[in-house]
């Protein structure tokens, strides 16, 4: 039997009933067998919401948190990222939205060689920050046309047009933002270990498309 599910599954369960029976002694196994993406024959097409014009570099989706990234791109100070941003019909938290992820690696991959993640910034105003690579404080404020959260997600799932700037002097930078209502000024202090600095776009639950880096 094969399912078609509604989107790509974040969680997915089974559960075992009957009629007129008794269930017991159920064990559980985990096969060593790894399932690729062409195993399992497709019955419904691809539910894609990135199938628009692309920008500098291509556009990405995330099903799920992370799930996707944009290439990396080398931080310059004074550099922009524009791109529009739509939240997937399924999210419905907050940080179903798009993140800025800062990193350093041999290559400029996302996970590339000898990778070291500084900080990811998520458009809802969390900062998740690596202590060992740098330092870094996020400011939030709500502006006039915020209302609150449950409109913030509603703006999310309409879409919105967005600009990142990065402000970057030696071993200090700045990232900030502003969308549906809400400003973000993220600044990161990076350490002696960390030279060149990548950014990539990901988020959770979103699509992010016509990317353009000035």
């Amino acid at each position: 039997m094969i399912v078609a599910l509604p989107d790509s599954s974040r969680d997915f369960y089974i559960g075992i009933n009957g009629e007129h029976c008794i269930i017991d002694k159920i064990t559980v196994t985990n096969s060593d067998v790894a399932i690729s993406e062409g195993d399992i024959e497709r019955i419904a097409d691809e539910i894609s919401y990135i199938n628009h014009i692309e920008g500098d570099i291509p556009n990405i989706q995330a099903d799920s948190n992370r799930s996707a990234y944009t290439k990396g791109i080398r931080v310059k100070d004074g550099m922009r990222l524009y791109f529009r941003s739509l939240s997937l019909p399924t999210a419905s938290l907050v940080w179903h939205c798009p993140y800025v992820l800062l990193f350093s690696s041999k290559d400029g991959k996302v996970n590339g060689e000898n990778y070291k993640e500084i900080a990811l910034i998520r458009f809802n105003g969390e900062l998740k920050c690596n202590s060992e690579y740098a330092e870094g404080r996020i400011t939030v404020d709500k502006m006039a046309d915020f209302g609150d959260w449950e409109e913030w997600k509603k703006k999310n799932l309409k879409g919105y047009k967005s600009m990142v700037y990065f402000d970057r002097t030696g071993s200090r930078m700045t990232v900030t933002t502003e969308n549906a209502g809400i400003s973000l000024k993220c600044s990161v202090r990076i350490k002696k270990s960390v030279k060149t600095v990548y950014a990539a776009l990901t988020g959770d639950q979103c699509a992010l498309t016509n990317i353009m880096i000035v």
